[in-house]
């Protein structure tokens, strides 16, 4: 019975394949300009399943595929506005609320997409609070003991004057003890509720701990990996093409801004509340930033863009190609016009 369910998911499946070939294949040479294509994969539905974004990216890298290449090069903006509408409004959001006086705009890791609670040291904090809350509940009851033996003693000795204030001493600060041990134990309980709580807001889309607005542009999961995906998109086409670069100012601007971001910066910081898939978004940035930084001397506002990675805390991505670049390119192949451009920066 089992090989035979598995039988039918693999029909199913290749079914599903061919039925998807037919598709691109009258996608392709119906459409040979590439607009029906294009179309077709430039959904978030099909860029965020493995199926269709492979698929696609095989297409753009073929031999035969040119005018498709040249058709997604030309309507760049559709590019950005499926994979990198969310980051980029985010972006836009922290600079209208930073211009207008409002504050920094975003108060939530949870809106760059990081689940601080996600990873294991985050699982192991809570561990430890539920331990914690343990110890002060054996903590208490042996401060209850305490209180009951001072008691007894205090009972037993009523008829010696001499000792009776000092047996009330002690019974007393059994009390006052065993009020501390509790107030205590109160906090470890509030204070493991509301991290329990944190772990669950975030975890749910609606993001108790974030306002509307936030949760609206959100880097959700999906909104992650249309990143993803328009990055290797971008990565492609600058390979299968040289010149790519130097007419695409909309894609070139995007990729600045997120380099710049805020929600990159902290992404790379908090690589353990991320999915490990999306943890290379800093390194095809940065490639993308050196790319364009070759092709475009003279903007040396790049180069100070890519200094600023060796700035933050170190993270597990190896950013030594830009240290490489910068070291050859500043000291043999940039020019002296452009090394005076630099100084004036």
């Amino acid at each position: 019975m089992p090989s035979t369910c598995v039988a039918i998911v693999q029909v199913s499946v290749f079914h599903e394949v061919i039925s998807l070939s037919i598709s691109v294949f009258q996608l392709i040479y119906i459409f040979p300009y590439g607009a029906g294509a294009v179309g077709f994969f430039l959904e978030s539905h099909r860029l965020c399943n493995p199926l269709y974004s492979s698929l696609f990216r095989d297409l753009l890298r073929r031999g035969d595929t040119a005018l498709l290449r040249k058709y997604l090069s030309d309507n760049s903006v559709m590019l950005l506005n499926v994979c990198f509408e969310r980051p980029l409004a985010i972006v836009r959001s922290e600079k209208a609320s930073t211009s207008d006086g409002s504050g920094q705009g975003v108060s939530s890791l949870a809106v760059y997409g990081i689940n601080e609670w996600s990873s294991p040291l985050a699982q192991r904090k809570l561990e430890v609070a539920r331990q914690n809350i343990e110890m002060k509940k054996k903590f208490v009851a042996m401060k209850l003991h305490d209180e009951v033996k001072a008691k007894r003693n205090l009972q037993s000795k009523t008829h010696d004057d001499a000792k009776l204030s000092e047996y009330q001493a002690t019974a007393q600060t059994a009390r006052e003890a065993v009020d501390r041990a509790k107030r205590e134990l109160e906090e470890a309980r509030n204070a493991y509720v509301k991290n329990v709580s944190q772990a669950s807001s975030q975890n749910s889309v609606s993001g108790n701990t974030m306002d509307a607005a936030d949760a609206k542009r959100q880097m959700t999961v999906s909104a992650l990996e249309l990143q993803h995906q328009g990055f290797k998109i971008v990565e492609i086409l600058s390979s299968r093409n040289p010149a790519y670069l130097e007419g695409q100012n909309d894609v070139v601007r995007a990729m600045r801004w997120l380099w710049r971001s805020h929600g990159r910066h902290h992404r790379l910081l908090h690589e353990e509340e991320i999915p490990p898939r999306y943890h290379c978004e800093s390194l095809a940035l940065g490639k993308f930033l050196v790319s364009y930084a070759k092709a475009n001397p003279a903007d040396v506002d790049a180069l100070f863009d890519l200094v600023r990675i060796f700035l933050q805390p170190l993270s597990s991505i190896d950013f030594s190609y830009i240290k490489e670049f910068l070291l050859q390119n500043v000291s043999s192949a940039m020019t002296v016009e452009h090394k005076s451009l630099i100084i004036q920066r």
